[in-house]
């Protein structure tokens, strides 16, 4: 191999394995190409910044670990890989890029994921990692971790899903090296598999955004943890999303928006939680967070206001809570002006901070079922409904357990039909009442 020469295996429909030990490329790089045979390399270094590229057309490639061994920085700067076997790419072992530019990883074909596998081009400055199509795990403990710290992660638009076809991953972490990268994430799952079953970890709080792209998201029994700076996680554009656990928590650390339709968050026993606000779009969108977990004690922890402060233009039309073990509030939940809404409540309620539920813009119907039992926490707090010329329906007893320091129903304005079940008891009152 000369210096600033690429040293090229070529064949036709001929397979190359290179057998235990490491390919150890110097100087430029190394380009593998087999017009349709396999390739299977153990693993791969490099001294000073080479390229590897693999283009199999369609024979399939299976590699181990690339590059990480060079403490300094140096080593394999960029990867490129390409096949269009129904196999695709199998990845073994971890790729780590060098700390120059354009140390970016390209994965043209269907991924298989066997083992954990760490793709990090944060070494430095930051290189991208691009996907063209499906990653699936590979049936045993199968765990993946990206990180592009400022620069792009891309899994194209339409043909990128993670573990549909019940091949999922046992674990998903993107972006935790930190970092301001926007992320973007594409289907995980389908409509009866799963596609991570274990922890997912997406963003920090120093990643600009959290985009879920797609409609479907479908985990397992694992926490799922989605966090972003101010921007927040921002769910699909194209659509009703719908995520669903079978009993893990699901937590988004900071704001949420509802692009289109309804967000459908549905965790089978799990606790939801979201710190921030959450938002609408066009003012018809709606959220629904439902434990679904029969006699389990899920908690839905909500720590910002829903649609927005009380009096505020809100966008979220409608509001559905469902929370077996308990709903707790801690900002106002308001709806939009669009007609045909409503704010709906399952589960007791215990009152992180003063509290209004505000219907008024489209005289909306607000509901509180009979388990939605109302109470502050260890701190007496305000709390009101108003809807103006809608109904309020409350079948459950507000301030029973612990205090209000005041409730106000409709006291402002409105012909609102009203009905309340209870309020406080023999032991737990509650303070100003004023009602409509």
């Amino acid at each position: 191999q000369g210096t600033n020469a690429v040293t090229d295996f070529v064949t036709t429909a001929d397979s190359i394995e290179f057998k235990g030990g490491t390919l150890h490329v110097k100087e430029t790089g190394v380009s593998i190409a087999t017009a349709g045979g396999a390739v299977t390399i153990n693993s791969i270094d490099g001294d000073h910044d080479e390229t590897v590229s693999i283009n199999a057309g369609a024979g399939a490639v299976s590699v181990g670990r690339i590059g990480g061994t060079n403490n300094s920085g140096e080593g394999i700067k960029s990867v490129s890989i390409t096949s269009t076997h129904a196999t695709g790419i199998t990845l073994s072992g971890n790729i780590t890029t060098s700390d120059t530019a354009d140390s970016d990883v390209t994965l043209s074909g269907d991924v298989v994921i066997s083992g954990s596998v760490d793709i990090d081009t944060s070494q430095g400055t930051d290189g991208s990692i691009e996907f063209t199509k499906t990653i699936k795990g590979a049936g045993g403990t199968d765990n993946l971790t990206l990180d592009t710290g400022n620069d792009t992660l891309t899994f194209h638009a339409t043909n990128t899903t993670i573990g549909v076809g019940d091949k999922p991953l046992t674990s998903l972490s993107i972006g935790q090296n930190g970092g301001t990268a926007d992320i973007t994430v594409p289907q995980i799952g389908d409509g009866t598999d799963d596609g991570v079953s274990g922890t997912v970890l997406i963003g920090t709080s120093t990643s600009t955004s959290v985009t879920m792209r797609d409609q479907l998201y479908r985990f397992g029994s694992g926490n799922v943890t989605i966090t972003a700076d101010t921007t927040g996680t921002i769910f699909s554009t194209a659509g009703n999303s719908t995520v669903d656990l079978a009993g893990g928590a699901f937590k988004i650390t900071g704001a949420a928006k509802v692009s289109n339709g309804s967000l459908d968050i549905n965790t089978a026993g799990g606790n939801i939680d979201i710190t921030g606000a959450v938002v609408g779009h066009n003012g018809d969108e709606s959220l629904i967070l439902d434990d679904n977990g029969g006699n389990s004690s899920a908690v839905i922890t909500l720590g910002g206001n829903i649609g927005a402060d009380s009096g505020q233009a809100s966008n979220l039309a409608s509001v559905t809570l469902v929370g077996t073990g308990g709903i707790n509030l801690s900002g106002d939940i308001t709806t939009s002006t669009t007609a045909g809404g409503g704010v709906s409540i399952t589960g007791p309620v215990t009152l992180k901070g003063d509290v209004i539920i505000d219907a008024d813009a489209a005289n909306t119907t607000v509901t509180l079922n009979s388990t939605a039992t109302v109470n502050s926490d260890s701190t007496s707090r305000d709390f009101e409904i108003t809807t103006a010329g809608g109904k309020i329906t409350v079948d459950s007893v507000l301030g029973g357990t612990t205090a209000l320091k005041s409730l106000k129903i409709n006291d402002q304005a409105g012909a609102a039909d009203i009905d309340i079940a209870g309020i406080g008891s023999s032991t737990s009152g509650t303070g100003v009442i004023a009602a409509g």
